[in-house]
């Protein structure tokens, strides 16, 4: 306990706010509404979306206060239309549900959030939109411990009053870490390392890992708004005296956006 505790002194110290680069995108949601249309509509209907995507197909589920219409993929900035890349089918309730392959240039815009999807009901105003924004992403590198480099994931849909749950791992066996929740990023070099996270305005969990290395905070529930409308920024440290570094691995940085829509 005291190596961890002076392992989180000397990050405190090392650290600074500025934010690292994306690394890999998890997952997505979009809140639909006719103001988001270009140009706006008058249509009183909206909805909500959720995206995962594995290998290069992503996986869409819409749900709108309207089951009649098309429900379409574009590719387009926000402010502006572009081309469609696919229509979604519906269950037997009337969600929008599909798998969508992406070739390399749409995965590019989707990371880059220029995905939206659009409703087109049966009358001209019934027309809503709603840009893909990201749920969970890593961002940065990690530095391995003896056996791994450590790992940090989410699990859920982050909307307010939803339980999702945190995952951690790369620890040595009953090893011991610190998880960092912080509302500021950073990117402080630490003993070969990098705190990707600002610990000066975080939340600090100590861990305990599984005989097996890995560990998980069980559930959180989302707090309501306006809490809810800023990112959350993760990173686990590992004490580790077989580490490269003689002292801790290391997480790259979770980011968690909340989406402003209850379910």
């Amino acid at each position: 306990m005291l190596r961890i505790l002076r392992i989180a002194s000397a990050l405190v110290l090392a650290s600074t706010c500025v934010a690292s680069a994306d690394a890999g995108i998890l997952g997505w949601y979009t809140t639909l509404s006719s103001t988001k249309a270009v140009p706006p509509t008058q249509s009183s209907f909206s909805g909500i979306g959720y995206f995962g995507k594995t290998g290069n197909v992503l996986t869409c589920n819409v749900y709108c206060t309207v089951n009649f219409g098309i429900a379409r993929i574009h590719v387009g900035a926000p402010g502006t239309n572009g081309p469609e890349i696919g229509i979604l089918k519906q269950d037997a309730v009337g969600h929008w549900l599909s798998k969508l392959t992406l070739d390399a240039a749409t995965l590019a815009q989707l990371e880059a959030g220029n995905l939206y999807a659009e409703v087109t009901g049966l009358t001209v105003p019934d027309k809503f939109r709603g840009q893909l924004t990201m749920t969970y992403a890593l961002d940065g590198t990690g530095c391995p411990t003896s056996v791994a480099t450590p790992w940090v994931s989410g699990i859920g849909t982050p909307t307010p009053g939803v339980s999702i749950y945190v995952n951690a791992g790369g620890a040595p066996a009953n090893g011991f870490g610190l998880l960092f929740a912080s509302l500021a990023t950073a990117n402080a070099p630490i003993n070969g390392c990098t705190m990707l996270v600002d610990p000066n305005v975080a939340f600090v969990i100590p861990l305990n890992f599984t005989a097996g290395g890995g560990w998980s905070t069980g559930s959180f529930v989302v707090p309501p708004l306006p809490v809810a409308q800023r990112p959350m920024y993760l990173q686990t440290f590992v004490a580790d005296p077989a580490a490269p570094n003689g002292e801790f691995g290391a997480s790259a940085r979770l980011t968690i956006n909340f989406s402003t829509y209850p379910l």
